[in-house]
């Protein structure tokens, strides 16, 4: 992971699965907690538990289409 980006992260003391999450959503584009899930080898439901604890702390945007959650990092 780059260095930068470790140390941004420390400031919200993430734990190492919402760093893995949130580093996997970096130039993914909006995607949805399944397809996250898959990269990260996390169960989904674990995943959008955690999805849903970055969207509270302001780094992860959620946008609904159909019916479908997606995720994308905050710009």
């Amino acid at each position: 992971m780059d260095q930068s980006i470790d140390a941004f992260l420390k400031s919200f003391s993430l734990s190492d699965r919402e760093k893995s999450v949130f580093t996997r959503l970096i130039g993914a584009g909006s995607q949805p907690a399944s397809a996250v899930a898959r990269v990260c080898e996390m169960p989904r439901n674990t995943v959008r538990g955690i999805l849903d604890n970055l969207v509270k702390c302001g780094l992860v945007i959620r946008t609904q289409r159909a019916k479908t959650q997606y995720y994308s990092v905050e710009s």
